[in-house]
């Protein structure tokens, strides 16, 4: 399955605006102070966060020339939308493949958490409700459960999606060693 959703032009799957499931109004619903609104009602907390090395998973099929670089980012973004990133961007950097991880990395993850509590904060949560992490140390060992190619990618690293790891593995392998596994 992994071969051929890397032969798809656009091998990453974006939810929809359809305003069944999602609303095409979820990013006024968030800046409106409603979702806020709603939060606080509701007496909710928040644990939102990310991993010291977000950009190594976005390296995997990265763009290596100028010429991928559009097309590879058009699988996130609008091309005037890319088209900007990559001119702000290419101030600071011209290597292909940290500008394209650079970006999907700031824009899909750091930018929008930071902009997603900052909007609840806004519309008047109380920080105390909002709480982030940042996870920088990986499990211990589990570097040598990696395959060889993956453990050089990988390895003493905490990169995007990895932190699941933290939420589950050891509360898990707790669980197992109290059944005698």
């Amino acid at each position: 399955m992994r071969d051929t959703i890397l032969t798809l032009p656009t091998p990453s799957f974006r939810a929809t605006l359809d305003d069944e499931f999602i609303s095409k109004n979820v990013v006024k619903y968030i800046y409106s102070g409603e979702l806020a609104d709603r939060f606080r009602a509701r007496g909710m907390s928040l644990l939102i966060g990310e991993v010291e090395h977000e950009e190594i998973m976005y390296r995997l099929g990265a763009p290596t020339t100028k010429e991928q670089l559009l097309p590879g980012l058009g699988n996130y973004y609008k091309s005037r939308v890319a088209e900007a990133l990559v001119d702000h961007y290419a101030k600071t950097n011209t290597d292909v493949v940290e500008m394209y991880t650079g970006i999907v990395t700031d824009v899909q993850v750091r930018a929008t958490t930071r902009a997603f509590s900052r909007a609840l904060v806004d519309g008047g949560v109380p920080k105390k409700d909002i709480f982030r992490y940042r996870i920088s140390l990986p499990i211990s060992g589990m570097d040598n459960t990696l395959p060889s190619p993956q453990k050089e990618i990988f390895g003493g690293k905490v990169p995007h999606a990895f932190d699941f790891l933290h939420w589950w593995y050891y509360p898990q392998s707790v669980w197992l060693l109290s059944l005698g596994m």
